[in-house]
């Protein structure tokens, strides 16, 4: 990469980086001390679970997908936008940008872009109608299925954006197609998980609840290995197409 290009992706990081964190900061100020005077044994259980959900993250070419959602989903029901933050900002420092070797930019933005996202997807389920109670009408999942797409569709715009700018010899399949594959696929998963907590919590208690999170973080963990093996794969498959026409090449020299 020459040195322009260096200071242009330099420069495009940078203002991403106040654009997305300005509001990300105003809405952790905004909005997490309320939920904070509130805090109970309850939303550290949920920070745990963010915590845990981030370090289990399945990782892509660019990026990661995770459980947390699962945990934001109810985490938002029950404490408001400031619990959504909380579980998902502390459950990706802890669990996700302490072992991560990138730089400082990438996780100040993460940072703010899961409080943007957290905040919007909030705006569009008031919006929509909703009211946070454990006792879910139809309105009530209407809105909250308004929350998961707000919710995914920003995550996805600003991370693409900033992978498209950090990123500039990716190809939009890498960036953008195959992100929203499987980020489509995780949301399926884990927006009906949220919303299958929330009633085993309203029913069953905590504990109940907390049985659900361990399966479904077992399943995670088997599918992280299954996509691990089947990359795994598609690269020794490379490798061996690569030594077959080597091979052959090989053997026309030798006639």
């Amino acid at each position: 990469m020459s040195s322009e290009a260096a200071r242009r992706r330099a420069f495009l990081q940078t203002l991403s980086l106040v654009v997305v964190g300005v509001p990300g900061l105003a809405a952790i100020i905004w909005f997490t001390p309320v939920t904070l005077r509130e805090a109970d044994a309850v939303l550290l259980v949920f920070i745990a679970m963010g915590i845990v959900s981030e370090w289990a993250h399945v990782p892509l070419a660019r990026g990661a997908i995770s459980l947390s959602y699962a945990v934001v989903l109810p985490a938002f029901v029950l404490y408001g936008p400031g619990g959504a933050i909380l579980c998902e900002v502390v459950g990706y420092l802890v669990g996700h940008a302490l072992i991560d070797t990138r730089g400082w930019r990438v996780k100040l933005f993460n940072v703010a872009q899961y409080a943007v996202t957290c905040a919007a997807a909030a705006l569009a389920f008031e919006l929509a109608g909703g009211v946070r109670t454990f006792r879910l009408a139809g309105s009530d999942l209407l809105a909250l299925m308004v929350f998961t797409l707000v919710y995914f569709a920003v995550n996805h715009v600003l991370v693409g954006l900033w992978l498209t700018f950090s990123h500039p010899e990716e190809s939009a399949r890498v960036i953008w197609e195959d992100p929203a594959k499987w980020e489509g696929l995780t949301y399926l998963i884990t927006g009906p998980l949220g919303i299958a907590f929330i009633m085993l919590y309203s029913a069953q208690g905590l504990e109940v609840a907390l049985a659900l999170f361990v399966v479904s973080l077992a399943a995670a963990f088997v599918f992280r290995f299954a996509l691990q093996l089947e990359r795994r794969n598609r690269e020794l498959g490379t490798l061996y197409e690569a030594a077959q026409e080597l091979s052959c090449e090989l053997d026309l020299d030798g006639v």
